[in-house]
């Protein structure tokens, strides 16, 4: 079984972490190495998860992705969402991922909203 190559980066200056998703996503074990990153943030970093290259996103995942916008939302962390699939981000806004963290087109459109918060 293959699983998703996970590639996590940091801009200090901006206190962002962002975190890039290849390969499957198709089953809830996929999406908890994502889980377990929020809690890992330094304090006041937001956290971007890019999911334009993932593959064979399931309902599961989506529904783990609400998982980590509800326990980003509990512990006053900021996470949003990144697809540049127009067909995958009409399947996380249909899914109601958009109604607990943004749901936005590239990481050049999350940026600011990190910065914002």
């Amino acid at each position: 079984m293959l699983s998703p190559i996970l590639v996590a980066s940091t801009d200090p200056d901006r206190q962002v972490a962002i975190m890039t998703v290849e390969g499957p996503l198709d089953e809830s074990s996929h999406i908890e190495a994502l889980r377990q990153a929020l809690p890992a943030l330094p304090l006041g970093y937001g956290f971007v998860i890019d999911v334009s290259a993932a593959t064979d996103v399931s309902d599961a995942s989506i529904e783990g992705m609400r998982h980590i916008a509800r326990d980003a939302t509990r512990s006053g962390q900021m996470v949003i969402f990144v697809c540049n699939d127009i067909t995958l981000r009409a399947s996380l806004v249909v899914a109601g991922l958009d109604s607990l963290a943004p749901v936005v087109g590239t990481v050049e459109d999350a940026i600011p909203l990190v910065q914002a918060a």
